[in-house]
C-alpha cells in the first residue's frame, strides 16, 4: 500500500525539469542509437533506443537514479564476464540475460544539477555512448535473441 504524501510547490519546478531530462535524453538518444522513442507509464519514464532494444530513463520510486537497460537485447553473460562488465541479470518472464547500468544524478561526483546545460548534456552523452558501447560488445546478435517485452526494470 502506498501512503500519499502533499503535493508541495516543487510540482511547476518538477514537471519542467522532468520534461527538460527526457528532451536531453530524447536528443541524445536520437544521435547515438537511432531511433529514440520517448515513453512513460506510471512507474517510468524515458526514452527507448535503437528500435526498443534499450531503455534510459528513471523510475519515480529512484528519481535520482538514471537507469540504461536492455530491452529487446539479449546479452552474453560468458562474454561479460570475459570483459569484466557488471550489470548482467537472468530474466525473471523469459530465457536469457539483461544488462543494465545506473547513474547517481545526485552523487558528489556527477554533481548533475549543479551543472549548465552544456555539461549536463554532455554527461547525458557519455553515459549513454559508454552504455551503448558496452552492451554492443556483449549482446547475443541474431534474430531469435530478443527478450521480455515489458516495461523497463524496477530499480
Amino acid at each position: 500500500m502506498n501512503v500519499l504524501g502533499k503535493v508541495t510547490w516543487e510540482l511547476s519546478t518538477g514537471v519542467r525539469s522532468l520534461r527538460t531530462l527526457c528532451q536531453m535524453l530524447h536528443q541524445v538518444g536520437a544521435v547515438i542509437a537511432a531511433p529514440a522513442e520517448l515513453d512513460g507509464d506510471r512507474d517510468h519514464i524515458g526514452v527507448f533506443l535503437a528500435g526498443r532494444r534499450y531503455w534510459v530513463g528513471i523510475n519515480f520510486d529512484w528519481p535520482e537514479i538514471l537507469y540504461f537497460g536492455t530491452e529487446e537485447t539479449t546479452v552474453d553473460p560468458a562474454a561479460a564476464e570475459q570483459l569484466r562488465v557488471e550489470g548482467v541479470y537472468e530474466w525473471k518472464d523469459a530465457p536469457g540475460h539483461g544488462w543494465h547500468r545506473k547513474l547517481n544524478l545526485e552523487s558528489e561526483e556527477v554533481h548533475f544539477y549543479a551543472r549548465m546545460k552544456a555539461s549536463q548534456l554532455t554527461l547525458l552523452e557519455v553515459f549513454i555512448r559508454e552504455c551503448v558501447e558496452t552492451v554492443r560488445r556483449i549482446e547475443v546478435r541474431g534474430p531469435n535473441h530478443s527478450g521480455p517485452q515489458s516495461p523497463p526494470l524496477s530499480l
